[in-house]
């Protein structure tokens, strides 16, 4: 189990409050070192303690993995849906970490459906950008179209 600072503490309670008063668009901006996925994971688990489905999308294999192990380290085991990682694609999980790329080929390009547990309510979106590519503004058009709510982003300032 992860043990939060008192500041990285205080986001979370302040973004959980932004949830409950109805916010579906958060963005978390905080310096490079700062604990942005720890405390990523902090809100994912206690989303996945109040039964919500999580879906957390990057586009650097770094930190898919980074992300996983935040979330191994808090007791959760994430499905992983990326090349490579099959042994690790637990789709009935409900947390679901999921490459930009890999998410846009076998779901959206591909006309599947992808929801991280369709058996849960609710869920949440973490998108981690550093560069904007061409493609990624289109991916994320499509993805913004799975009905999954509240989206957060979280970015290096």
């Amino acid at each position: 189990m992860i043990i939060l600072h008192p500041f990285q503490q205080a986001v979370v309670d302040q973004i959980e409050k932004e949830i409950e008063q109805g916010r579906r668009k958060l963005l978390l901006v905080a310096p490079t070192g700062s604990g942005k996925t720890v405390m990523g994971s902090a809100i994912i688990n206690g989303a996945v303690e109040r039964h919500h489905s999580v879906l957390v999308i990057a586009h650097r294999r770094e930190i898919i993995t980074q992300t996983r192990d935040k979330l191994v380290a808090n007791g959760a085991k994430p499905g992983i849906v990326l090349a490579g990682f099959e042994d690790e694609l637990r789709p009935y999980a409900s947390i679901q970490v999921a490459a930009i790329q890999t998410l846009h080929a076998r779901a959206i390009r591909s006309n599947r459906p992808f929801r991280p547990s369709s058996s849960r309510k609710g869920g949440r979106v973490k998108a981690r950008i550093r560069r904007p590519r061409k493609t990624l503004p289109r991916i994320f058009r499509s993805i913004a179209m799975i009905p999954i709510r509240p989206m957060i982003g979280a970015r290096p300032s």
